[in-house]
């Protein structure tokens, strides 16, 4: 069993900038085809600074609290807090907070 502490990563002062906080150090998660953990926005945020990013699995998230704008191919959807993110493998996105408070979603990104 795994226990994660998430308060903190809360706690944490992240000066102005989205940080991500993944479950598992390097080498320590049960399978190279997993990756989860959470990632905290300020408000302005934007994820990644420039362009946008791709992965080769599905993402799957959940929005803890805040929203969270996603432009993912031609698609704009904003999330709030209880919202779950499908994204699927290979799809270009990026992730902005246009909120006035951080924005926390927990992530999870599977290899298919």
């Amino acid at each position: 069993m795994y226990l994660f502490d998430i308060q903190p990563c809360i706690d944490d002062e992240r000066n102005g900038r989205t940080k991500q906080y993944p479950y598992f150090k390097k080498g320590e998660c049960p399978s190279d085809k997993f990756d989860s953990g959470f990632i905290i926005f300020p408000p302005g945020a934007v994820m990644p600074p420039q362009g946008q990013s791709t992965h080769s699995g599905y993402e799957i998230s959940y929005v803890v609290s805040g929203s969270l704008t996603i432009y993912a191919g031609d698609d704009v959807l904003t999330y709030k807090g209880g919202n779950t993110i499908f994204i699927p493998a290979g799809v270009p996105h990026n992730c902005v907070n246009n909120g006035a408070e951080d924005c926390v979603v927990v992530y999870n990104i599977v290899e298919g």
